[in-house]
Protein backbone atom coordinates (compact mmCIF):
# COMPACT_ATOMS: atom_id res chain seq x y z
CA UNK A 1 0.00 0.00 0.00
CA UNK A 2 2.99 2.13 0.85
CA UNK A 3 4.17 1.85 -2.93
CA UNK A 4 0.54 2.51 -3.98
CA UNK A 5 1.10 6.21 -2.03
CA UNK A 6 4.09 7.10 -3.81
CA UNK A 7 3.18 6.15 -7.44
CA UNK A 8 -0.01 8.63 -5.73
CA UNK A 9 2.56 11.30 -5.20
CA UNK A 10 4.51 11.40 -8.06
CA UNK A 11 1.26 11.96 -9.30
CA UNK A 12 0.25 14.61 -6.60
CA UNK A 13 -2.75 12.46 -5.64
CA UNK A 14 -4.12 12.74 -2.04
CA UNK A 15 -6.67 9.76 -1.54
CA UNK A 16 -8.13 10.94 1.13
CA UNK A 17 -10.14 7.73 1.81
CA UNK A 18 -8.16 4.78 2.55
CA UNK A 19 -9.58 2.10 4.74
CA UNK A 20 -10.40 -1.70 4.44
CA UNK A 21 -13.40 -1.58 1.98
CA UNK A 22 -10.95 0.42 -0.44
CA UNK A 23 -8.05 -1.69 -0.13
CA UNK A 24 -8.33 -5.19 -2.18
CA UNK A 25 -5.81 -8.20 -1.81
CA UNK A 26 -5.56 -10.35 -5.52
CA UNK A 27 -2.94 -12.73 -3.55
CA UNK A 28 -0.23 -11.51 -4.92
CA UNK A 29 -0.54 -7.70 -4.19
CA UNK A 30 -2.55 -5.14 -2.66
CA UNK A 31 -4.86 -2.48 -4.55
CA UNK A 32 -6.08 0.71 -3.17
CA UNK A 33 -9.63 1.67 -4.97
CA UNK A 34 -11.66 4.13 -4.41
CA UNK A 35 -10.33 7.60 -5.50
CA UNK A 36 -14.10 9.18 -5.20
CA UNK A 37 -12.68 11.59 -2.53
CA UNK A 38 -9.39 12.35 -4.09
CA UNK A 39 -6.97 15.80 -3.82
CA UNK A 40 -4.96 16.86 -6.10
CA UNK A 41 -2.01 18.31 -4.91
CA UNK A 42 -0.70 20.50 -7.33
CA UNK A 43 1.70 22.81 -5.22
CA UNK A 44 2.77 20.26 -2.66
CA UNK A 45 1.05 21.68 0.38
CA UNK A 46 -1.44 18.93 1.50
CA UNK A 47 1.02 16.52 1.62
CA UNK A 48 -0.05 13.01 2.15
CA UNK A 49 0.21 12.65 6.03
CA UNK A 50 -3.66 11.70 6.47
CA UNK A 51 -2.85 9.12 3.85
CA UNK A 52 -0.15 7.25 5.67
CA UNK A 53 -2.40 7.52 8.76
CA UNK A 54 -5.34 6.10 7.40
CA UNK A 55 -2.73 3.03 5.98
CA UNK A 56 -1.58 2.96 9.70
CA UNK A 57 -4.64 2.60 11.49
CA UNK A 58 -5.29 -0.65 8.77
CA UNK A 59 -2.22 -1.83 9.17
CA UNK A 60 -3.27 -1.88 13.31
CA UNK A 61 -6.58 -3.62 12.62
CA UNK A 62 -4.37 -6.46 10.21
CA UNK A 63 -1.87 -6.93 13.28
CA UNK A 64 -3.70 -6.78 16.31
CA UNK A 65 -7.41 -7.89 15.56
CA UNK A 66 -8.61 -4.29 17.25
CA UNK A 67 -9.74 -0.80 15.85
CA UNK A 68 -6.73 1.44 17.00
CA UNK A 69 -7.28 4.58 19.62
CA UNK A 70 -4.51 6.96 21.29
CA UNK A 71 -5.60 5.10 24.37
CA UNK A 72 -3.86 1.48 23.17
CA UNK A 73 -0.04 1.18 23.15
CA UNK A 74 1.27 -1.03 20.32
CA UNK A 75 2.30 -4.35 21.14
CA UNK A 76 6.18 -4.42 20.94
CA UNK A 77 6.34 -8.11 19.81
CA UNK A 78 6.14 -7.23 16.77
CA UNK A 79 9.33 -6.88 14.05
CA UNK A 80 10.64 -4.02 15.33
CA UNK A 81 11.00 -2.00 11.79
CA UNK A 82 7.24 -2.48 11.33
CA UNK A 83 6.47 -1.39 15.33
CA UNK A 84 8.99 1.89 14.55
CA UNK A 85 6.73 2.16 11.55
CA UNK A 86 3.57 1.76 12.78
CA UNK A 87 4.13 3.85 15.86
CA UNK A 88 4.99 7.06 13.56
CA UNK A 89 2.29 6.57 11.61
CA UNK A 90 0.00 6.86 14.24
CA UNK A 91 1.63 9.66 15.39
CA UNK A 92 -1.24 12.94 16.72
CA UNK A 93 0.39 15.39 15.19
CA UNK A 94 0.71 15.22 11.60
CA UNK A 95 4.23 16.81 11.11
CA UNK A 96 5.25 13.91 13.57
CA UNK A 97 4.46 11.55 11.30
CA UNK A 98 6.50 9.15 9.46
CA UNK A 99 7.11 10.31 5.77
CA UNK A 100 6.79 8.49 2.69
CA UNK A 101 10.34 8.66 1.85
CA UNK A 102 11.19 7.18 4.97
CA UNK A 103 8.65 4.58 4.90
CA UNK A 104 10.18 3.65 1.41
CA UNK A 105 14.35 3.61 2.64
CA UNK A 106 13.01 1.41 5.63
CA UNK A 107 11.09 -1.11 3.72
CA UNK A 108 13.72 -1.53 1.38
CA UNK A 109 16.60 -2.31 3.39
Amino acid sequence: MVYILVIYQKHNIIHNNINPSNIIFDGKRFHLIGLSNATIDLDNTIGNGNDIYSIGLVLFYIIFGKEYNNDIKIDKSIDEKIFYILERMLKENIEDRIKLHEIVDLLDK
